[in-house]
């Protein structure tokens, strides 16, 4: 009775582990992919905003996505979101660097840097940025992307 007991209690600990094991493993192959992909779209990102290709930018988001850049009111929707983009001045150019994903089913939450610059003035501004992606039909799309600037803002009155 006592064996039979132990070798119980033995299997109750060993297969919760196996399987936590293997849940784990699948969430970091899960991160692993969702990292990769999301790597790959914003950088997909930053060639068609480079190429001024606001709508394939806006295409980056969800349909009811929500941008909050700095200094301005949230912006919702693709539609707002390409009307934005589209007042980018002649000649910017954007670099965009994920720094980290975090991903658990379906979601994640990437955080980065951008710099923007321009080919007469050089470095124009540049600042971190945090992005929460949704796996969709269509892949990974951002639904909620949000900026600030590193840098100090000029002084009033100047």
């Amino acid at each position: 009775m006592r064996s039979s007991h132990l070798l119980l209690a033995a299997a109750l600990l060993v297969v919760p582990s196996a399987l936590w094991a293997q849940e784990a493993e699948h969430d970091d192959k899960v991160h692993m992919d969702a990292t990769a992909a999301i790597t790959a779209a914003t950088e997909a990102m930053e060639t068609a905003w480079n190429a001024r290709d606001w709508v394939g930018t806006a295409a980056m988001y969800t349909e009811d996505a929500i941008v909050m850049p700095p200094m301005f009111e949230p912006l919702v929707g693709t539609e707002a979101i390409t009307g934005f983009f589209s007042g980018t001045p002649e000649g910017w150019s954007l670099e965009l660097t994920t720094a980290e994903v975090y991903a658990v089913a379906g979601a994640a939450l990437e955080v980065g840097k951008w710099v923007m610059s321009t080919a007469e003035q050089g470095h124009v501004d540049h600042g971190s940025y945090m992005a929460a992606w949704m796996h969709t039909d269509d892949g990974w799309k951002m639904t909620r992307d949000i900026w600030n600037s590193s840098m100090t803002p000029p002084a009033a009155g100047n």
